[in-house]
């Protein structure tokens, strides 16, 4: 999973990050958090305890800040720097998904129509 350029709220003081199960079940898998906006009010809050945190999951952070881009709001996670291609490939979602592009979901444009149907 990579999270970019989200917003991370939340609404209890304390909240796990790295308890993920990637697609399959399974307990490991890559998750990064690139330019996004945490709440860090009151403490950071978000927590990545170390007997939580597989050794086969693998936990990126970059360039996060507070919800008005003020402050930096680390995670405790492994941190990228520009050129790491660690991080190019967590930012571009055709590198991210190895070039698979998923289809967009269908745009309704109009409420649904109330139908009344009678039993035969």
């Amino acid at each position: 999973m990579s999270f970019v350029n989200c917003l991370l709220s939340r609404s209890s003081s304390i909240v796990p990050i790295s308890r993920w199960r990637i697609g399959n079940g399974a307990e490991d898998g890559n998750a990064a958090f690139i330019s996004c906006n945490i709440d860090i009010t009151g403490g950071n809050g978000y927590v990545t305890p170390t007997a939580g945190v597989l050794a086969s999951q693998i936990l990126w952070e970059y360039g996060n800040s507070n919800l008005n881009n003020t402050a930096a709001a680390p995670l405790g996670l492994t941190v990228l720097t520009n050129g790491d291609p660690r991080l190019v490939a967590a930012s571009s979602a055709t590198i991210w998904l190895n070039g698979w592009v998923p289809q967009l979901a269908p745009n309704i444009l109009t409420n649904p129509v109330s139908l009344t149907v009678t039993a035969v």
